[in-house]
């Protein structure tokens, strides 16, 4: 506080109380133009904490959606898949048992050649036994007669033989045409 002079007649100078007086109103103006800075920018401030929180709000609540969203898609995501891994592997036992049927008839197949074979080689032994005895009976005058025949029957025998030979081969699958399509298999006699 400052001091003030005393005037003449009793009381304070009047020019020091007017300095101190316009001082003072000086310093109420500038206090006030402060605190209306400072309320101004404390409003700002609530301004943008208000902003802010609504920001936040909808970020949390962008991200429940979010979460909610991702949610279902995994299990929609889940339930295709388990959906087709039943139909997968549905095909492939469907698959695996035209498989099994074709290599059964494969191998019926070579069961039944290798019967015919064997058969083959029964006639042929017979046949060529029957050579034998009735080369063993001949009479050796007429030898060269027989020879021919025999070299006629025998010529005729391979000819039968190469004729009934077939080669067994492995069937070739043809491409599958579509995914439910079965199977096919083709047999080359050569």
């Amino acid at each position: 506080m400052s001091r003030f002079r005393t005037s003449f007649f009793g009381g304070y100078s009047r020019y020091d109380v007017d300095v101190q007086f316009d001082q003072l109103e000086k310093r109420i103006s500038d206090l006030e133009n402060q605190l209306a800075a400072e309320n101004k920018a404390t409003a700002d401030l609530e301004n943008k904490l208000y902003k802010y929180q609504n920001r936040e709000a909808s970020i949390n609540e962008a991200l429940i959606d979010a979460k909610l969203m991702a949610k279902a898609i995994i299990q929609e995501a889940e339930s295709k898949s388990a959906t087709m891994t039943a139909e997968l592997e549905e095909i492939a036992q469907e698959r695996l048992a035209n498989f099994e049927k074709s290599i059964k008839r494969v191998s019926e197949a070579e069961n039944i050649m290798r019967r015919q074979g064997d058969l083959l080689k029964t006639e042929l032994r017979e046949v060529l036994k029957g050579y034998l005895a009735e080369i063993e009976s001949l009479d050796m005058s007429g030898f060269t007669a027989i020879q021919e025949q025999v070299s006629e029957r025998i010529h005729a025998a391979e000819e039968m033989v190469r004729e009934s030979k077939t080669m067994i081969t492995f069937p070739k699958m043809t491409k599958y045409p579509s995914k439910d399509a079965t199977p096919t298999y083709t047999f080359d006699n050569k």
